[in-house]
């Protein structure tokens, strides 16, 4: 498992910065590296117990703009209704129904 996420970063770290380089428009919602964004984003925030509000901190979304500027932000709203319900859903499909379901 260490192998598969230590590829999975070395991957998504070169994306970013050929991401960088070739092109400075802004990532759209359906990107690749969007997704991985705000999904790592939301896991982040949801292991951590941090509040809401941490996604519109601005020394947060300066340090991720010198990483890549053309990462974008999401807005409190749509971090809390669509990405962690989502997320929510995605960690009950994978283990609470399965486990339910042995039972």
């Amino acid at each position: 498992m260490k192998d598969n996420l230590s590829k999975r970063d070395e991957i998504f770290s070169l994306t970013l910065c050929l991401g960088f380089f070739v092109a400075k428009e802004p990532f759209k919602r359906g990107d690749v590296q969007q997704k991985q964004f705000l999904g790592d984003l939301s896991l982040s925030n949801f292991k951590n117990h941090l509040p809401l509000q941490f996604v519109e901190n601005n020394w947060l979304k300066i340090f991720s703009m010198h990483l890549c500027p053309r990462i974008v932000f999401p807005s409190r709203i749509f971090f809390s209704y669509e990405l962690l319900i989502g997320l929510v859903e995605k960690i009950k499909q994978l283990y609470v129904l399965p486990t339910l379901i042995e039972c």
